[in-house]
């Protein structure tokens, strides 16, 4: 599989087996703040890359995950370009 592994904790507390490209792969270090958004090669999905202490004594090395949400009225979807073609009609 092309990509790094990235195992970061979710929001449930499970880690995640994700899959970034060298460039998502470059914004994240390590170290706590956030860090930016990085995209899973495997399914697409945008995810907020924060730091997160990994339970060693002075160390901040683990990260943590949160999913990117859409905002409404950004992306037409294909429910809401139906609704205007029926109206036109």
């Amino acid at each position: 599989m092309i990509g790094h592994k990235f195992t970061p904790v979710l929001p449930s507390g499970k880690r995640a087996q994700m899959r970034l490209s060298t460039a998502d792969h470059e914004k994240i270090s390590r170290g706590l703040g956030d860090k930016g958004i990085v995209t899973d090669l495997r399914t697409g999905r945008r995810w907020r890359v924060s730091g997160k202490a990994c339970g060693t004594p002075g160390c901040q090395c683990d990260a943590r995950v949160k999913p990117v949400r859409r905002r409404a009225g950004r992306t037409p979807t294909l429910r809401r370009l139906a609704r205007t073609r029926n109206k036109r009609k």
